[in-house]
This record gives structure tokens, C-alpha cells and sequence, in this order.
């Protein structure tokens, strides 16, 4: 008997750990989650004196994060930070997305729906908005006043 040489083919390997759930689709799926309206009209009954009334009231939807993006994929946030660097498409869509949140908080804390103060924490925590503080340093010399800002995000 003779023995020939099988030529094996070239297989492609398989990464190891689960398959990604990262398709096309995410990317459109990401800007679905954060392109939320604004305001959300909810009816309560209300008891009253002569009776029950329907009374509207407006609310702000919540603001859409990506922490809650993530949780409605089935991934990490380091996942999702893994496909922004890896998928061009994906970055882009985050980066809409950011603006998204972005106008969302603002558009909610200028008329009020947000306590100011919170507000104020999570547009410098979430976006790249940043507290400054100008100081003035009078240095005694006539004509002669320094000026400089201190960024608390470094």
C-alpha cells in the first residue's frame, strides 16, 4: 500500500470565547436607544371633590446611558468600547449617540426638568462639558494682571 500525502486544508481558526454579538444591526440599534423624545405625556385619575378627573402631566423621559444600552444588548460596556475601537461604523454611531444624550440633558435641564445641581454633575460626568473656575491674580505692578482658568478634569 501506498501512502499519499493528503493535503489538509487551510481552516480558518475560531477565536476563543463566546461569538460577538456585534453585527451591523448595533450600530442602528445604538442610535434607536438614545433618539428618545424629550418629554413623555402621562395620564393619572385624580380624586377631587365632584368626582374623578383625568389630569396630563408632561414629564422628561429618562435620559437614555449607555450603561442602559448595554444591558438591553446583553453586553459589557468594555464590549462596547472594544467595538468602538474596532468597527469604524460603531464609533460613529456612538459618537451620535453621545450628541443625543448630550441634547437630551440639556434641552431637560433648561427648562427645568432636572434638578440643577445633578444635572450639573452628570453633563461634567457624562459628556465633555467642564467646570471652570476663572481666578485673577493681582501681581501689584501697574497694567500688569494674570489671568488663567483651572480645569478640574485633569
Amino acid at each position: 500500500m501506498s501512502k499519499k500525502k493528503v493535503a489538509k486544508k487551510a481552516t480558518k481558526k475560531n477565536p476563543v470565547g463566546c461569538p460577538t454579538k456585534y453585527n451591523k444591526k448595533a450600530c442602528q440599534k445604538l442610535i434607536e436607544f438614545f433618539d428618545v423624545p424629550l418629554k413623555q405625556i402621562r395620564e393619572k385619575e385624580v380624586a377631587t371633590n365632584t368626582g374623578v378627573r383625568v389630569v396630563r402631566e408632561e414629564k422628561p423621559t429618562p435620559m437614555p446611558t449607555f450603561e442602559g444600552f448595554c444591558a438591553s444588548f446583553g453586553i459589557a460596556k468594555s464590549t462596547m468600547h472594544r467595538w468602538i475601537e474596532k468597527h469604524p461604523e460603531f464609533s460613529d454611531a456612538y459618537r451620535i449617540a453621545k450628541q443625543l444624550q448630550q441634547n437630551h440633558l440639556v434641552q431637560n435641564g433648561l427648562d427645568g426638568s432636572y434638578n440643577s445641581a445633578f444635572a450639573k454633575f452628570v453633563a461634567i460626568n457624562c459628556t465633555d462639558y467642564v467646570d471652570r473656575k476663572e481666578h485673577k491674580v493681582d501681581t501689584g505692578e501697574k497694567g500688569f494682571t494674570l489671568n488663567y482658568n483651572l480645569n478640574h478634569d485633569n
